[in-house]
């Protein structure tokens, strides 16, 4: 996302976005309005899991997730692009899931390291995610934004598939 949401904000209507002038201040909407859905229903995927189990509240979320990743592909607006990163911010229940297991199934004297090492993972995503981002972005030409969509969507399937098989 982080690498080309400026190229994303440029292809829409230009009644709504002046290239020149607009970018700049559209672009931390559609970057942070994920992190706005995922605040929101943390608690919510959390009393769900405790409901419901945590496996097959983790499994839901990912695959939620996995749909919104893979509609992204096909934005064409502005509004459009902020209601699916919204809509991905508050079907990806993963963090506060992912981590209560860890502190549960760990022996209390490694939930620290766990929770430390947990931490960088979340880092290195971010750091890796962009990267591949920006080094497949536009190798479609029909389509920009497909090969890194597919590429995401692809890592969390396989992820769905590690985690129903584990736990």
């Amino acid at each position: 996302m982080f690498p080309f949401s400026g190229k994303i904000l440029a292809t829409f209507d230009k009644r709504l976005i002046n290239k020149d002038i607009d970018i700049g201040f559209y672009n931390p909407y559609i970057t942070s309005i994920y992190f706005v859905g995922r605040s929101i229903t943390a608690p919510f995927w959390g009393k769900l899991a405790d409901n419901y189990g945590r496996k097959p509240t983790l499994l839901i979320s990912m695959i939620l997730s996995s749909v919104f990743v893979i509609l992204f592909a096909w934005v064409d607006s502005f509004t459009y692009a902020i209601a699916l990163r919204f809509s991905l911010g508050i079907f990806h229940g993963v963090v506060p899931i992912s981590t209560t297991i860890l502190i549960e199934i760990l022996p209390r004297e490694k939930t620290p390291v766990v929770s430390a090492f947990t931490g960088a993972v979340w880092y290195f995503g971010y750091f890796i995610g962009p990267f591949i981002g920006g080094m497949t972005y536009g190798v479609i030409k029909s389509n920009y934004f497909l090969l890194p969509s597919l590429i995401v969507f692809g890592l969390n399937i396989l992820t769905v598939f590690i985690v129903a098989c584990s736990y």
